[in-house]
């Protein structure tokens, strides 16, 4: 089993804590995002128990999406930014869970 832990992730650190947006920030959360997304996709291809890998991308999932409701109920200066880069985890994840629910259903 490959180790792949969300709070691992720099993406997951920048989007749990208010901040500030500058510039630097923006670039550096388009960063993390780019890097999260390698990252999750090699640990898509690399774990083979597909158990344990839905239950990986459930929990991030619902991690993100906590982050997310969080945003939305108590909105801060940087929310509209955060709220863009967790919709687009969010649905990442989802479309993910889908694919390896396609690919349990369908080996080949």
């Amino acid at each position: 089993m490959s180790n792949w832990e969300l709070t691992d992730q720099p993406i997951y650190q920048l989007l749990k804590h208010p901040y500030h947006v500058e510039e630097s920030k923006v670039e550096e959360m388009t960063t993390a995002y780019l890097d999260f997304v390698e990252s999750l996709f090699s640990y898509i291809n690399k774990e083979n128990d597909k158990k344990d890998l839905i239950r990986k991308l459930n929990t991030s999932y619902i991690d993100f999406n906590a982050l997310k409701e969080l945003e939305e109920t108590e909105p801060t200066k940087n929310s509209r930014l955060k709220i863009i880069f967790l919709n687009k985890i969010v649905s990442l994840l989802d479309m993910e869970t889908d694919l390896v629910y396609r690919q349990m259903e369908n080996p080949k």
